[in-house]
C-alpha cells in the first residue's frame, strides 16, 4: 500500500514535454485605419513594438488538479526575424477567433477596438483591447527573454501563474506583445493555421494539487466603482440667458465704422460681441487681479488711411497685425492703415481694488474723427491668487536671449521674454540642454569633475542668471510682482553631470542597441548612479539654502535616440526618453526617475519633481507606478483617461499646440477649460518661441514673437497668448467656485461641457499625438455667460 501511494505522484505526473494545443488565435492591429482588423484566420500574424499583438488561447482541460512548476510557449517565425523579448498577459474579457485574413471584423468577431465587433467592447463603456491586458483589467502580466530552438523555433519561459489564470477562469488566453520594439522589425509568426508549427504549450514540470491562486481577475468581476449621482449643481449659478443679439457697427464722423468683438474671435469679420456690447456702451465684469479685455475691429473706407488707434486712463491698446489669412501679432496701435483695422484694448484689476461698479472710457481715433466709447466696469469681491492653480507652461528650446544678436543684451531679451510670459500668467520654461546631451551655454552650474566624481566648484554665474527668476525680483512692476516662476527645468539628464558614453556598458551601434544591450540596471556602474543622485541632491539643498522654494524644479529627460538612428551620430540618447513607446524606454524612465527621487529625498525643502512627457499612455502599463511626480500628457488622453487620471501622487498637464490663424485664438481658452475640467492642472504648448517668420506665416508654435525691424527690440506677444491667460483665469475663478460651494471638478465638468459646447467640439476636432487642439467651433458667447455667472456666484454667501 506505502509503495502505490510513493507511485501517486509519478502516476499523475504530466509525461516530459506534454503538449497544450493553441485551439484559436488572431492578430490584433494598433496602427491607425487597422483597429477593426480581424486575422483568425491568418496564417501567420505579427508580432512588432506598438503596432502589432498577437492574441491566442489554449486547451488547459489536463491541467485541473495540477500546479504547473515549469513550461514553455513554443512559435514558430516564418523566417528571419528581431524579437529578443516578449510581453505575456492573460486577458480579463472573452474574444472570438473570427475568420478575417486581415479585412475589417465582421458582426461579433475580434479586433482591437472590440472584443466583439459590433456586440461588445472589451471594457464598458466603449474601451480597447488596453483595458483587458498587461496589469489593467484585472490581468497579470511578464516579460521573458526567448530563446532560439532547433528547426527555426523558437520559445520563451510561460510563467505558471498565465496557465492557473485560464484554469481558473480567469483568464482568456495569451497575448503576446514584442517587448524589443526599438528594432522596430516585423516579426511573423505561424498561426495556428499552419500545420506542424502552431503554436503550443509545453509543460516541463507540474505536480499534483491545486496552485496557489494566479492573482487574475476578470474584468467582469472588478468591483464597479458605483455611479455617482452627480447633480447639475452648476444650475445654480449658470442659467444661460439669451444670447444677445450683435449691435450693427457704428460710425465715426469720417466715415469710418467699428464695433465691439470677443477677444476670442479674433478677427474684424466676427459678430460684435453682445454681451459685452449693446451699440452705445461696453460692459464688463472683473474679479480682482484679473485682465479682461475686448476687440475693437475699425474698417476704413476703401481707398482712404487712417492713423487708427485708441487711449484712455488704466488701458493697455494694441493693433492685432493680420498673419496669413488671420490675425494674430500684437503690436503698439500706432502708423496709418487702411481696410480693416483690429485693436486689442485690455486692463489690469489690481488685487486691492474695491468691489463696485466703474466708469473707465476709451477713446477711439481715425486721424481727425473721435469717439468716447464708454466703459463700464463691474469689479466683483472675488480675488485670483498670484500663486498658480493651472498652469500655463511655454516651453522652449532655447533662450530667447538669442534674439538680441550679436552685440544686443542677451540677459535683458532672456528676462523681458519671461516677464512677458509671467504677465500672462504663464510660465516660460526653457530647456537647458539639447538633443545631443549637451549643456547650453550658462545654463548649468559650474562642475569640476575627476572620473565618476562630481564636485559643484561655483554657483554664481547660474545663481546670477536665474536667481532673479527664482526669488521673483524679476517681475517688479508687474501684476504679480515678486511671485517666482512656477516652474523651472534643471539641467540633470542622461548625460550631465557625466556623459553617457563613458559608463554605459553598451558600445555597439544603435541597430543592435535591442539585441545586445544590458538591462538598464546592469548597464551602468553603480559610481554614475551615486554621482547623479549627489548632484540632485546637490541642487536642492542650494536652492532651499537660498529660499527659492516657491517654485517647482522639474527633473525631466526630453531626449530620445533618433539622434544616433536618424543622423548616424554617437552621441545622445540610446532610448525615447520623450514620449516613450517601448519596454525599454519605460526601464529607462524608471532608472532615472528612482536616481532622482532619491537625491531630492535628500534636500528637503526644495520641491525636485520627476516628469514626464506621455504621448501614449497606453503603453505605460505598471512601470512607472511611484516614480513620476508630473505627467505631461499628449491628446491621448481623450482617449485612455483611465490610464492618466486618478494615479496617486502624480499631477497632470496636457501638452500640444495651439492652433495657428485663422482658427480663432480662443482656440486656446477653450483648449485649458476643456482640460481643467477633464481633470488636468495645467497645459503645455509643446513650442512658444516663433521665429521671424512667424510674423508673416502662421505658426502653432509662435506665442511669443522675436523683435522685428522697426519696433523696439523686445518680445511681442500674440492674440493667442491673451487667450490661453484668458482660460487660465477662467480655471482660477472656477477653482475659487470649487472651494467656495465644496464642489467637485466632476460636478463642475457634468454642468459645464454641454453648455459650453466643449467636450463635443473637443472630441470632433480632437487632437492627434502630435497635440494640436482646434476648438474653433466653440461660442465666446457662452464662455462669458459662465464667467460672469460664476463671478457672481462668489459673491454670494
Amino acid at each position: 500500500m506505502r509503495a502505490f501511494i510513493l507511485l501517486l505522484p509519478l502516476l499523475t505526473r504530466p509525461a516530459d514535454g506534454e503538449r497544450l494545443t493553441c485551439t484559436a488565435d488572431t492578430a490584433l492591429c494598433l496602427g491607425e485605419g487597422e483597429e477593426l482588423v480581424n486575422g483568425g484566420a491568418r496564417a501567420s500574424i505579427r508580432l512588432k513594438g506598438i503596432l502589432h499583438l498577437m492574441l491566442l488561447d489554449f486547451d488547459v482541460t489536463p491541467l485541473r488538479g495540477r500546479t504547473v512548476e515549469e513550461a514553455r510557449l513554443f512559435l514558430h517565425p516564418t523566417g528571419p526575424h528581431k524579437l529578443r523579448r516578449l510581453g505575456l498577459s492573460t486577458v480579463s474579457s472573452p474574444w472570438t477567433e473570427g475568420r478575417g485574413a486581415g479585412e475589417p471584423a465582421r458582426a461579433g468577431e475580434t479586433c482591437f477596438r472590440e472584443a466583439a465587433r459590433g456586440e461588445r467592447p472589451w471594457a464598458p463603456p466603449d474601451l480597447d483591447f488596453h483595458a483587458v491586458s498587461f496589469g489593467r483589467g484585472g490581468s497579470i502580466w511578464f516579460v521573458r527573454e526567448i530563446r532560439s530552438e532547433p528547426d527555426g523555433w523558437i520559445s520563451v519561459d510561460l510563467p505558471p501563474a498565465l496557465l492557473h489564470a485560464r484554469v481558473e477562469g480567469k483568464s482568456f488566453g495569451l497575448v503576446l506583445s514584442d517587448e524589443s520594439g526599438q528594432s522596430g522589425a516585423n516579426n511573423d509568426i505561424y498561426a495556428r493555421e499552419q500545420s506542424g508549427k502552431a503554436p503550443y504549450i509545453r509543460i516541463l514540470r507540474a505536480r499534483p494539487g491545486a496552485p496557489p491562486p494566479s492573482g487574475a481577475r476578470l474584468y467582469s468581476d472588478l468591483p464597479r466603482p458605483q455611479e455617482k449621482q452627480i447633480a447639475d449643481r452648476t444650475a445654480e449659478f449658470l442659467r444661460p440667458a439669451p444670447k444677445p443679439a450683435p449691435p450693427p457697427p457704428a460710425r465715426l464722423a469720417d466715415g469710418c465704422s467699428w464695433k465691439i468683438l470677443y477677444e476670442d474671435h479674433g478677427s474684424p469679420d466676427a459678430p460684435a460681441a453682445g454681451r459685452l456690447w449693446d451699440g452705445r456702451a461696453v460692459s464688463l465684469a472683473a474679479a480682482r487681479g484679473e485682465h479682461v479685455g475686448f476687440l475693437i475691429a475699425v474698417e476704413v473706407p476703401a481707398g482712404q488711411t487712417r492713423t487708427v488707434s485708441a487711449a484712455g486712463e488704466g488701458w493697455s491698446v494694441a493693433q492685432v497685425l493680420p498673419v496669413g489669412t488671420g490675425y494674430d501679432p500684437l503690436v503698439p496701435a500706432a502708423g496709418t492703415a487702411s481696410g480693416k483695422v483690429l485693436l486689442h484694448a485690455e486692463r489690469y484689476v489690481p488685487k486691492d481694488a474695491p468691489a463696485g461698479e466703474f466708469r473707465h472710457p476709451l477713446r477711439l481715433s481715425t486721424g481727425r474723427a473721435q469717439v468716447d466709447i464708454p466703459v463700464s466696469l463691474r469689479v466683483h469681491a472675488s480675488r485670483l491668487p498670484d500663486a498658480l492653480s493651472f498652469r500655463v507652461s511655454l516651453n522652449a528650446y532655447r533662450s530667447p536671449g538669442e534674439w538680441a544678436g550679436p552685440g544686443g543684451d542677451f540677459l535683458a531679451m532672456e528676462r523681458a521674454a519671461h516677464r512677458l510670459a509671467h504677465e500672462h500668467r504663464a510660465t516660460l520654461s526653457v530647456l537647458p540642454y539639447t538633443h545631443r546631451g549637451s549643456i547650453v551655454h550658462g545654463m548649468a552650474p559650474e562642475i569640476r569633475r575627476r572620473g565618476a566624481d562630481v564636485e559643484i566648484v561655483s554657483w554664481d554665474a547660474w545663481d546670477a542668471r536665474f536667481g532673479p527668476l527664482l526669488d521673483g525680483s524679476a517681475f517688479q512692476g508687474l501684476p504679480r510682482a515678486g511671485t517666482p516662476v512656477d516652474h523651472f527645468y534643471l539641467p540633470l539628464h542622461e548625460q550631465w553631470p557625466l556623459p553617457i558614453n563613458e559608463f554605459y556598458a553598451y558600445r555597439g551601434p544603435i541597430e543592435d542597441h535591442w539585441r545586445d544591450a544590458p538591462p538598464i540596471e546592469q548597464a551602468f556602474p553603480e559610481s554614475y548612479a551615486r554621482t547623479l543622485k549627489s548632484v540632485t541632491a546637490a541642487f536642492g539643498r542650494h536652492l532651499a539654502a537660498r529660499g527659492w522654494t516657491r517654485t517647482d524644479y522639474h527633473l525631466y529627460l526630453n531626449n530620445k535616440n533618433y539622434i544616433r538612428y536618424n543622423r548616424g551620430e554617437k552621441e545622445g540618447a540610446w532610448w525615447c526618453l520623450d514620449e516613450p513607446m517601448y519596454l525599454e524606454d519605460f526601464l529607462a524612465l524608471r532608472y532615472f526617475g528612482r536616481i532622482f527621487k532619491e537625491g531630492a529625498r535628500e534636500a528637503a525643502g526644495a520641491r525636485l519633481r520627476f516628469r514626464i512627457d506621455l504621448s501614449r499612455p497606453q503603453w505605460r502599463r505598471d512601470l512607472l507606478d511611484g516614480v513620476v511626480d508630473l505627467d505631461v500628457v499628449s491628446g491621448a488622453y481623450v482617449r485612455y483617461p483611465h490610464f492618466v487620471f486618478g494615479i496617486p501622487g502624480e499631477e497632470v498637464w496636457v501638452y500640444g499646440a495651439v492652433a495657428a490663424p485663422p482658427t480663432p485664438p480662443g482656440s486656446g481658452r477653450a483648449w485649458v477649460l476643456q482640460s481643467f475640467l477633464d481633470g488636468a492642472d495645467g497645459v503645455v504648448p509643446w513650442l512658444a518661441l516663433g521665429t521671424p517668420e512667424a510674423w508673416s506665416e502662421p505658426s502653432e508654435t509662435a506665442l511669443l514673437l522675436p523683435p522685428r525691424a522697426g519696433l523696439d527690440p523686445r518680445p511681442y506677444p500674440t492674440l493667442r497668448l491673451k487667450l490661453l491667460r484668458r482660460g487660465q483665469q477662467d480655471a482660477e475663478i472656477l477653482r475659487l467656485l470649487m472651494a467656495k460651494r465644496g464642489w467637485t471638478r466632476e460636478e463642475i465638468r457634468r454642468g459645464l461641457a454641454a453648455p459650453l459646447g466643449l467636450a463635443a467640439s473637443y472630441r470632433q476636432a480632437g487632437a492627434d499625438d502630435a497635440g494640436r487642439f482646434d476648438f474653433g467651433n466653440t461660442d465666446p458667447d457662452r464662455f462669458e455667460a459662465l464667467r460672469r455667472a460664476a463671478l457672481e456666484a462668489l459673491d454670494r454667501p
